[in-house]
């Protein structure tokens, strides 16, 4: 698609970077960075409440949801890399301040769960070098190149022929009189003297239309193009895009809004039933038993009757997303064999559901009537859609 200009879909592609941390860290690269993981290959994560450097914000229960990617007595700090004392005592390693964990709800080694749980933990990230003024922003076209505000930014091969409203519309990304560019960033000289921006050669614009952070509906207006960096994470060929009125979600092949059940907090209480180990097919082929946090039983069934056995009753409004003969695992998307012996399709490890009283694509009665306390629909960037969940 010419309005999607995929910088880096083919050169950057999954590979380790030179660089390594501790305990067996190692750098992944991606189009935006490089993301880190552990010795065994699975995701490393930053807590958004740990803003104090060298500080940890996540104790008790929380560290046992999220471990920290604990130091030896030997270990010194050195470069990015930083060691300090957690409140029980232990040592943890911290990457540029920020502590280091890991999440127990990870099944496979490129799974990453934990990204955006409660909008409070991301993947850990070294994000590429961009200058001042310039940063990478989550859209749903993926990671593309942004403004200092999020204001996502284009590039046109034609540029030198946009007038009238073209030029009404795109303005340059000012650079400094006296920046200098460095590696993929440089500064261009305009017709008029002032200095731009540019990305790989391409002078970066902002686009009028665009009245928030993270939009991208300049892409393919007068042959402007976002930079794409990472592309979104894969998604199933049955999950369709539904407009609902609080922004993009994901529905099923009949356009019936999907939801998942948010992971508790760390001292929910749990069902017994809520422990019952399932098989889990990855993405990647490997099958573990993982512990179903609330996916048996609903944190907040929808009624007092309910109770008694949560979304699984036989009158939920709740009905199950089954797999189709042949169906495989993609990205974070898994297959979960239920109590029953069906397999249910599975997003993040959180089993999906429609709901009966959805009628109309895009329709969020499920979240609306009452009975979706704990439940959440799903976005194409992955993240909560705001105002839903417990």
């Amino acid at each position: 698609m010419r309005a999607l200009l995929a910088v880096s879909a083919i050169l950057f592609s999954c590979i380790a970077h030179a660089e390594t941390g501790p305990a067996g860290v190692t750098f992944h690269q991606r189009g935006h960075g490089w993301l880190l993981v552990d010795a065994k290959g699975m995701s490393l994560y930053t807590f958004v409440r740990d803003v104090e450097p060298g500080k940890s914000n996540c104790n008790g229960p929380c560290a046992e949801q999220w471990p920290p990617l604990t130091a030896t007595p030997d270990d010194k700090s050195d470069g990015d890399w930083s060691v300090f004392s957690r409140e029980d005592g232990a040592r943890q390693w911290a990457y540029r301040g920020k502590p280091i964990y890991a999440y127990t709800r990870d099944v496979s080694p490129g799974d990453s769960y934990g990204d955006g749980v409660n909008e409070q933990w991301f993947t850990a990230l070294k994000p590429i070098d961009t200058p001042a003024g310039v940063s990478v922003t989550k859209t749903l076209l993926g990671h593309v190149v942004a403004d200092r505000k999020g204001m996502t930014l284009y590039v046109n091969p034609k540029a030198a022929d946009c007038a009238g409203d073209c030029a009404l519309a795109f303005t340059p990304l000012s650079a400094p009189w006296m920046a200098n560019g460095t590696g993929d960033w440089s500064v261009v000289t305009r017709a008029d003297g002032s200095k731009q921006w540019a990305f790989r050669g391409q002078a970066l614009y902002r686009y009028s239309g665009d009245v928030k952070p993270r939009e991208t509906s300049g892409s393919g207006k007068h042959n402007f193009a976002a930079i794409v960096l990472e592309r979104p994470p894969p998604r199933p060929d049955w999950v369709t895009v539904l407009g609902g009125d609080a922004g993009p979600i994901l529905g099923d092949a009949t356009k019936k809004t999907l939801y998942s059940q948010l992971p508790p907090r760390p001292n929910a209480r749990r069902s017994p039933l809520t422990q019952r180990p399932a098989q889990v097919a990855s993405a990647g082929g490997v099958q573990q038993n993982i512990e179903l946090v609330g996916q048996i039983i609903a944190q907040a069934p929808e009624s007092d009757k309910e109770k008694l056995c949560g979304i699984e009753c036989p009158d939920s409004v709740w009905r199950p997303v089954i797999a189709a003969d042949g169906d495989k695992p993609v990205g974070n998307w898994s297959i979960v064999k239920r109590t029953d012996g069906r397999p249910q399709w599975a997003y993040k490890g959180n089993m999906l559901y429609t709901n009966i009283r959805d009628v109309m694509p895009g329709d969020l009665e499920g979240i609306r009537s009452g009975e979706g306390r704990g439940m959440q629909t799903l976005t194409p960037t992955g993240e909560q859609m705001p105002g839903t969940g417990a």
